[in-house]
Parts: structure tokens; sequence; C-alpha cells
């Protein structure tokens, strides 16, 4: 008898178990969709908050959220760029027989190599030109403010969901692309 309840437990843990759609939207981004959402919505709330008090009527709530909204996404885009260039993975260099026909051929490396070149581009001209790149910032930020209204503290939230949304897409991207697309690169070259 408790050898058939240990097969029956035994065949139920082979039997795989259907996923929860949030367990499948995790699976689907690498495991860690879900923080990444919680992270996201986070933001929404702060730049929904900040529009509700300090805007009058609803329109102009409206439009603060998304003057808010659409300068975090930019700066998300942006950040998806960068979070993809500094994460692409790298092949390694493998002995290879001179008999193994298959081996004749290598993988083609030119992304990687673009990826290593814009990379290093984007540090160097980061160090060089950082003063640069604030005053550019602080521009941009400013700018928002003002679409904002007159209203205390535009620019500080504007500069902050600049920031924030640049994060979270350069976080993500690149922890998708350490993550997801090196377990593609793998799953191809075994095939």
């Amino acid at each position: 008898m408790a050898l058939d309840a240990e097969d029956e437990a035994g065949e139920a843990a082979d039997v795989p178990r259907e996923q929860s759609p949030l367990g499948k939207l995790a699976q689907y981004f690498g495991g860690f969709g879900i923080e990444f959402m919680v992270a996201v919505f986070l933001g929404w709330g702060v730049e929904a908050a900040f529009s509700y008090a300090s805007q009058p009527n609803p329109a102009d709530r409206l439009r603060a959220f998304c003057v808010l909204w659409f300068g975090s996404g930019a700066a998300f885009f942006a950040g998806t760029i960068m979070g993809f260039i500094f994460g692409f993975p790298k092949t390694r260099a493998k002995n290879r027989s001179e008999d193994d026909a298959q081996n004749r051929y290598g993988d083609n490396t030119n992304l990687e190599e673009v990826s290593d070149w814009l990379t290093k581009i984007i540090v160097g001209i980061t160090l060089v030109q950082f003063k640069t790149i604030l005053d550019g910032i602080n521009s941009i930020a400013e700018n928002l403010g003002r679409d904002l209204g007159n209203v205390h503290g535009a620019v500080a939230v504007s500069l902050c969901s600049i920031i924030y949304g640049f994060i979270c897409g350069f976080l993500y991207y690149y922890i998708w692309a350490r993550i997801k697309l090196y377990d593609e690169f793998l799953s191809r070259a075994r095939k």
C-alpha cells in the first residue's frame, strides 16, 4: 500500500501542471516580469498622484499625467537600447577539431562586435561629456516641468520621472539580454 502511494506521488510529480497567467508572464519575461510590472506601475502611480495633486481640473490632470508618462516612456525607450547593448551575450571561442565538418564555419559575431564598440563609445562619451549630458537632461526636465504648468516641484518630478524611466528600461533589457536572450542563443546553438 505504501509503495503504491509513493508511485502515485512520483507520477503526480512528473505530470506538468497548468501555469497561472502570472506564472506564464513571469516565465516569458525571463522570470522577472512580475517585479518589473510592479516597478512600472509604482512609477505610473507616482506620476498619477503628482498629476492629481498638482492640477485643479480633470483635463489638466490627464494632460499632466500624459506629459510625465511620455517623458518617462521616452527615457524608458532610451534605457532599453542601452540595456540591450550593454547586456548582449558574447560567444566564447571553442576548441574546434579540423575533422568536424560542422565546425568549419563559426558564428557570425558582427552584432557582438558592434555591441562592444557601442559600449566603449557610450562609456567614453559619457565620461568626457558628463556635464553636457547632465545639462541636456536638466533642460528636458525643465521643459517637461514647464509643460506641467506653474506648479511647485514640477521640474523635480519630471527629472525623477525621466531617470526612473531610463533605469527601468535599462535594467529590464539588460537582464532580459543576459538571461532570456542568452538562453535563446544557447538553445539554438544546441540544435
